[in-house]
């Protein structure tokens, strides 16, 4: 449901927030399945994968703030609105809000939360070249919960009459891309952090996180085909105690690797495989892009195959 016109678009629903599409703009692999980008960008690891939730969601016994859909950065943000500007001279620009919709009530039985997302994108192109600056902001979605242990994520319930807690969660990306003869090569840099605070937190709580990835994208048309690749690098983490003592992330990064092969039967039809591999560092749990909640061992490999046939329907929006 929207508006369009010379001013840009605005709409409202559920839809990609502008700080995941860029991503797109580079991704080898279609966006999505489980061999696309979303496997080390988007995530901070520990099991999270994109999701489709446009709500702060609670644990599964409903006791505190955590729960893997609230770190992910790699969202289809439901109960959102967008502004969408119009191409200016190569320069365009998205907006998205969305609203608290999961704003606690105001008692000093529970703890006050008032969460809702923003964000933005900024994309330039011309000719053979493409860069694009995405920023996302989560409040009070509390993805720390989801990545310390469960005992120190923030509670629904307020104990002891203090009830205050807040969080604050970051996503920035640069997304470039440079396009020569039947060559297109990509690079994708991200940093994400995560941070809460807590009347309630014990010295040896985690009061905040942070990593940094990338990735490195390469399209090659050869003849009615074409041959697609993904390196992706996510590093060790850094972290920081609410008591300001000693705090350890290493051993937490990953690398992705994806190579498939495309072969063209029509302007709207591709067959496609390809193989891709998580590697993952001795403590990380990354795990496939969209792949639905299967998970992984620390310090496993998560290997997959695919062959496909892909249909691109006429756009209309």
């Amino acid at each position: 449901m929207g508006l369009a016109g010379q001013f840009g678009r605005v709409f409202y629903g559920q839809w990609d927030t502008p700080y995941k599409a860029i991503s797109g703009a580079v991704d080898p692999l279609y966006f999505t399945g489980i061999a696309y980008t979303g496997a080390v960008i988007g995530t901070p690891g520990f099991g999270i994968g994109p999701v489709t939730n446009g709500n702060v969601t609670l644990s599964a016994d409903g006791k505190s703030y955590a729960n893997a859909t609230n770190a992910s950065f790699e969202r289809r943000q439901g109960n959102s609105v967008q502004y969408w500007s119009p191409t200016l001279d190569g320069l365009k620009a998205r907006i998205v809000y969305s609203a608290n919709e999961g704003r606690s009530n105001s008692s000093s039985a529970v703890t006050q939360v008032n969460p809702d997302i923003w964000g933005f994108s900024a994309e330039y192109e011309n000719g053979p070249a493409y860069v694009a600056l995405g920023y996302e902001r989560h409040d009070d979605y509390f993805g720390l919960g989801a990545i310390a242990p469960a005992a120190q994520a923030v509670p629904v319930a307020a104990l002891g009459g203090q009830p205050s807690a807040s969080s604050r969660d970051t996503g920035s990306k640069l997304v470039g891309r440079y396009t020569f003869g039947e060559t297109q090569l990509g690079v994708i840099y991200e940093r994400l952090k995560y941070d809460q605070t807590s009347r309630l937190a014990a010295d040896t709580d985690f009061k905040s996180y942070d990593r940094n990835a990338y990735a490195f994208t390469f399209v090659q048309k050869i003849g009615p085909g074409t041959l697609r690749a993904l390196y992706g690098r996510a590093q060790d983490g850094r972290c920081a105690l609410a008591g300001g003592g000693a705090c350890s992330a290493s051993g937490l990064g990953v690398r992705q690797i994806t190579l498939g092969y495309s072969y063209t039967l029509s302007g709207q039809t591709d067959l496609y495989g390809f193989y891709t591999r998580i590697v993952n560092d001795a403590r990380a749990t990354y795990q496939f892009a969209n792949a639905a909640g299967i998970g992984a061992t620390a310090g496993a490999d998560n290997i997959g195959a695919g062959l496909g046939v892909r249909y691109t329907f006429d756009k209309t929006f």
